[in-house]
């Protein structure tokens, strides 16, 4: 009897030992959070990812694996196997992978060539369905970006820095080039209209050197590099890209070379005689660098919509952006037309910034841009499929704000936005105490006839109060009459938010 119970004992321990080893993903999950997987390829980088996990560990259920402990090769392949099982067994929203995790490729096949492009859509597409519907959402991250103390800016605000995107020269008269051209500057103010109804602050940067169009659009500031990286200092979202100029031609084979960069760059060209037409010197086209990624100043939290065509070397100062890779053929700019309208600009870019202003979360936006954007359109672009997102997955626009807390006292002004002075006085005191993490700016409207309110702006500190007091203009003769009830009311503007307050008092 002793022996069978010391049997099943043990049987029991390897039973629980081997589900254990077997089934990475933890059992007792919180129903309440989405489950999370972190993906590194060595046992010790784990290490670096303690912090991150704290700082999640509230909102999701995080699970990190190494392909090491599971004796999985660094190999595509193998990794989606791997992410299939565990998806099976626990299914994870969102997923992140070291920045030593390899790359997957996709084939992309043409009239008469065929590609393998890096993509880590297949991995997200674990049913392998044609139309790349994401069963997760996928980020990357580098280690320099563990390594930060990121901060966080005191409000939102947008960058537009949008070169003229691509020029297709043809061979044309004498030897100047007939030139086309993709003015991101439409598409920007469309953006633009949304951010002003939302009262969100932003600058449009915009190249506007080239000589086929004339008009210039007020409010815009010149694309350089000085301004550039003054305006990106204060941006907590960046919307650029980079040109693609095809600066060598073979007029005899019409072959085009096209530059790639890994910063990020604008063109011009000349038309001095204003015929509408490059002018026949030989250098038609000038390219001027305006940002380099190894000039940036500052750690602070944003994200970048960034099609660049080459990954910068150096990503360390942006918290959350995406990109593309040089090794798919670079035009993927088509169905232009000479009005710069928004189908002019055929890619996954514009359907990105829509969602992710919109409160996707980045990974979201990246990943469900290609199914959106075949339901949209008849022609896929397979350049879609290009994109990817580094930083954290679940980064929304609104992650980006700190946002301004205030609360108003006494606490009967909070419950019932109503302050009654009582009849034996003049005047009353309320209290604003800023309980966010940024300052406060505030401003009082009120009708002047009936009231005084000292100060009726100011700014206040964060853990700081600011007394205010609000006296009642009195007539100079004052009859002994029943008291009447008066009341009018006040309207405290901050960007901690408005709030309308109304003042009773009895006045005789």
């Amino acid at each position: 009897m002793k022996k069978n119970i010391v049997f099943l004992f043990f049987f029991i321990v390897i039973i629980l030992f081997l589900f254990d080893y077997t089934l990475p993903l933890s059992f007792t999950k919180d129903q309440d959070k989405q489950n999370y997987l972190i993906l590194v390829e060595r046992e010790a980088d784990k290490q670096l990812y303690q912090g991150y996990i704290q700082d999640r560990s509230n909102r999701f259920d995080i699970t990190i694996l190494s392909l090491e402990e599971k004796g999985i090769p660094n190999e595509p392949k193998a990794i989606k196997k791997l992410l299939k099982e565990l998806y099976q067994i626990s299914p994870f929203y969102y997923a992140v992978f070291d920045e030593t995790i390899v790359f997957h490729t996709i084939l992309f096949t043409g009239k008469d060539w065929k590609k393998d492009v890096r993509s880590d859509n297949e991995y997200v597409n674990l049913d392998e369905d044609d139309r790349y519907i994401p069963e997760f959402y996928l980020s990357r991250i580098t280690h320099s970006f563990l390594e930060k103390q990121w901060t966080t800016l005191p409000q939102q605000s947008v960058l537009f820095a949008l070169p003229i995107l691509h020029y297709d020269h043809y061979v044309s008269r004498c030897r100047g080039y007939w030139t086309s051209w993709c003015d991101l500057r439409f598409i920007g103010h469309e953006y633009s209209k949304l951010l002003k109804e939302k009262n969100i602050p932003f600058t449009e940067m915009y190249e506007n050197r080239y000589s086929y169009r004339q008009d210039k659009i007020q409010g815009t500031v010149q694309l350089n590099q000085e301004n550039f990286h003054n305006f990106y200092k204060t941006s907590s979202l960046v919307i650029s890209t980079s040109t693609v100029e095809p600066l060598i031609i073979d007029l005899n084979e019409i072959t085009y070379f096209y530059t790639l960069h890994s910063n990020l760059y604008t063109a011009t060209w000349q038309d001095a005689d204003k015929d509408k037409w490059v002018d026949f010197e030989a250098k038609e086209v000038t390219i001027e660098e305006f940002c380099d990624f190894n000039k940036l100043e500052g750690y602070e939290k944003r994200i970048w919509i960034l099609p660049t065509l080459k990954m910068p070397s150096n990503n360390e100062h942006l918290y959350c952006y995406t990109s593309r890779f040089d090794d798919l053929f670079p035009n993927i700019w088509y169905l232009r037309d000479n009005q710069g309208k928004r189908d002019s600009y055929a890619s996954a870019y514009c359907l990105i910034i829509d969602k992710l202003l919109s409160g996707e979360s980045m990974s979201k936006c990246v990943f469900d841009a290609y199914r959106d954007y075949i339901l949209k359109y008849n022609d896929t672009n397979f350049a879609l499929l290009t994109y990817f997102v580094y930083g954290p997955p679940e980064t929304t626009f609104q992650d980006l704000i700190v946002n301004a807390k205030m609360d108003i006292l006494p606490k009967e002004i909070q419950e019932k936005s109503e302050l009654s002075i009582p009849i034996q006085h003049d005047s009353a005191e309320i209290t604003f105490r800023n309980t966010g993490a940024v300052s406060i700016e505030y401003a009082i409207e009120f009708d002047h006839s009936l009231l005084e309110i000292v100060p009726a702006d100011g700014s206040i500190e964060p853990n700081q109060e600011q007394s205010v007091i609000i006296n009642i203009n009195l007539d100079s003769y004052r009859s002994l009459s029943v008291p009447k009830p008066k009341q009018t009311t006040i309207t405290i503007k901050s960007n901690a938010g408005n709030r309308k307050i109304i003042v009773r008092w009895m006045d005789v």
